[in-house]
């Protein structure tokens, strides 16, 4: 099927289920729209040989739990600042290209919402999807470079007793 096809070009999962679910259009204006999309893009891809899409997480799930302030998940934060990033690099690249007959492209970018500090702090703060960076907080911090302090003197102590006459 030809949407199966066009499901492979998809940057997500969920956006290559919505293309395999497309349903052939029938009004005219509704075939010029998607034409006039589909012009836009050629243009953007072939004519400027720029490529305004990267891959990002599927976060609609995400979205629920914040619009009901539910406290997300390291993960969910972090797919959260990829889906950011996604949509800065699109704007950006869309950003020097003249807006004559990208109308459509433009105006699509320039509705999206950018927060490059929550996207270089998340990355700041989280190394990987379960491990927060000490830096995170000074709080954070703090606590680490106690432990690792406690952890050095329980290893000198065992060291020390391992070498006195008195355990030996």
């Amino acid at each position: 099927r030809i949407t199966d096809r066009l499901a492979e070009f998809c940057v997500n999962e969920g956006a290559a289920g919505r293309c395999r679910t497309l349903e052939p259009v029938t009004e005219f204006e509704a075939c010029q729209d998607l034409l006039d999309w589909t012009a836009e893009a050629d243009r953007i891809l072939y004519l400027y040989a720029a490529d305004p899409v990267c891959s990002f997480d599927e976060i609609g799930p995400v979205l629920e739990k914040a619009h009901v302030l539910s406290t997300l998940s390291i993960p969910e934060i972090m797919r959260s600042a990829r889906l950011l990033r996604a949509a800065r690099i699109f704007s950006a690249t869309l950003q020097p290209l003249p807006d004559e007959g990208l109308e459509k492209f433009k105006s699509f970018a320039g509705a999206l919402y950018e927060d490059l500090f929550f996207e270089k702090d998340t990355e700041r703060c989280f190394l990987t999807e379960e491990q927060v960076a000490d830096q995170a907080t000074d709080e954070l911090f703090s606590i680490r470079k106690k432990i690792r302090k406690c952890n050095e003197d329980i290893k000198n102590t065992l060291l020390n007793m391992s070498r006195s006459k008195d355990f030996s």
